[in-house]
């Protein structure tokens, strides 16, 4: 990262593990990333993991509340948001101030930052939590002209597609950068990835005036991943168009995501029995949902019924290379 002379960079939350532990922040965050914050000014996100704890607003200094915020840059305006669901009621204070800044905001460039993806291929796809989002979020910065969305929450590299409703007049680019140093997991493709990797990197972002590039570049300096963007160009704007997908044609799986949750509730509870039904239904409703195969697995391995739990996670390993993550 420091390498490329970046003016700034933005962590997309968790930066640590737990928030309220001290030692953490030296050794998970501070020790590792000293270098790099000598010579670049770093704006942080709030992910889960910080707990929304005393200790992100003592070491950070913020513009508005600190919670959620913006600023300006060149002719770049960067949103900053809090995607815990408690903060983002749709009537609430969160909503109404991004409404309000989005609203004013006059820049060439708009660029908006929270944890948690309303788009992903990696393992929160079948969260209702992430439906929430999906529904209430993309609506909202596509009608102000938000340009691109960076998330991560999920442990990988992911781009989509352009994604646009009917009558939308610009679409948005949504990015998963989890991939700044946790270990990774596993990521898969859904009808709006454009591209999805497991890999360490970041993403870097060079304006020049209405001329745009991204690239995603690995721990190895190699760019995985590129695009650029020319708002004075109608062929560059055209091109980015014609290869968008529609916001009203994304299928949500509500019924796979009830299913499977109600599964991990009980898997919690160690009603892993019940567990096993509630996943399989989760299966039987998206057979693309390797996630409830692994909860079989998982319950009959708890139950000791060992070579049950082998066949179910042989199979979703099957259906996914790098699956289970590093994690399990």
């Amino acid at each position: 990262i420091l390498t490329k002379k970046a003016d700034f960079a933005i962590n997309t939350g968790d930066i640590v593990n737990r928030g309220y532990i001290y030692k953490q922040w030296e050794k998970l965050f501070f020790t590792p990333a000293r270098k790099m914050m000598r010579d670049i000014p770093l704006f942080p996100v709030l992910g889960n993991h910080e707990e929304h704890a005393q200790l992100y607003y003592d070491f950070f200094s913020l513009p508005n509340n600190e919670q959620w915020y913006s600023f300006n840059y060149g002719n770049a305006h960067f949103v900053i948001l809090d995607s815990d669901t408690k903060e983002l009621e749709k009537d609430g204070d969160q909503i109404s101030w991004l409404i309000e800044d989005l609203e004013n905001n006059t820049a060439e460039w708009t660029f908006v930052f929270f944890h948690h993806p309303p788009f992903t291929a990696g393992g929160n796809y079948y969260r209702k939590d992430r439906l929430y989002r999906k529904n209430l979020l993309p609506p909202i910065l596509e009608k102000y002209g938000v340009d691109i969305v960076f998330n991560s929450h999920d442990h990988d590299y992911e781009r989509t597609f352009p994604i646009v409703s009917r009558d939308g007049k610009k679409p948005v680019t949504y990015i998963v950068c989890g991939n700044g140093g946790t270990p990774m997991r596993y990521v898969g493709r859904r009808e709006w990835t454009l591209y999805s990797e497991r890999v360490f990197g970041f993403v870097l972002v060079d304006i020049n005036g209405e001329s745009l590039h991204f690239k995603s570049i690995n721990i190895n300096d190699e760019v995985i991943d590129e695009f650029s963007l020319d708002k004075s160009d109608p062929q560059s704007l055209a091109a980015y168009r014609e290869n968008s997908i529609l916001y009203e044609d994304i299928v949500d799986p509500v019924e796979a995501v009830n299913y499977y949750s109600e599964g991990d509730n009980l898997l919690d509870e160690e009603n892993y029995e019940e567990a096993i039904v509630e996943f399989m239904k989760a299966y039987n409703a998206d057979t693309t949902c390797v996630e409830a195969l692994a909860g079989i697995a998982e319950c009959y391995y708890e139950m000791q019924e060992f070579n049950k739990a082998i066949h179910y996670a042989k199979q979703g390993i099957q259906k996914m290379y790098n699956y289970p993550d590093s994690y399990d």
